[in-house]
C-alpha cells in the first residue's frame, strides 16, 4: 500500500511539473536541440534521446497522479536525463552563434520567471 502522503507528493509533482517544465522543454527543443542537433551526427542522436526523454518524463509526471509506484523511476529518468544534458550536450553550447546563445538565455530568463511564479504561488 502507498502512503497517502506519497500520493500528494506525487500530485503535486504533477502539477508543478507541467505548469513548470513543459515551458522548460519546449525552450530547450526549440532553442538549445533545433540549433545543436545539426552540427554532428552525434548531437543530432544525443538531441533525438532527449527530447524523446522529454516526452516520457510529460507521460510520467501526467500518471504520477493514478500510478505513484512510478515516482522512483521518474526521479531516475529525471536525474539521468540532467546528467546527459549538462554533461554531454551543454558543453557544445560554445558552437552555437552568438545569437543563438543569446536566444536560450532570454528564454531561460523567461522561463525562470515562469518557474518562481509557480513554485512561490500563495
Amino acid at each position: 500500500m502507498i502512503h497517502p502522503i506519497t500520493n500528494e507528493l506525487c500530485f503535486n509533482i504533477s502539477q508543478i511539473f507541467k505548469a513548470s517544465f513543459q515551458a522548460h522543454f519546449h525552450t530547450e527543443e526549440v532553442t538549445i536541440f533545433a540549433a545543436l542537433k545539426d552540427k554532428s551526427p552525434e548531437l543530432n542522436t544525443l538531441c533525438a534521446q532527449l527530447v524523446d526523454e522529454h516526452q516520457q518524463l510529460h507521460q510520467m509526471a501526467k500518471d504520477l497522479k493514478n500510478r505513484p509506484e512510478l515516482l522512483a523511476e521518474f526521479g531516475v529518468l529525471l536525474k539521468t536525463h540532467s546528467r546527459a544534458e549538462d554533461r554531454q550536450l551543454f558543453p557544445y553550447i560554445n558552437l552555437l552563434s552568438e545569437v543563438e546563445r543569446q536566444a536560450i538565455q532570454e528564454s531561460s530568463v523567461k522561463h525562470a520567471a515562469i518557474s518562481k511564479a509557480v513554485f512561490y504561488k500563495k
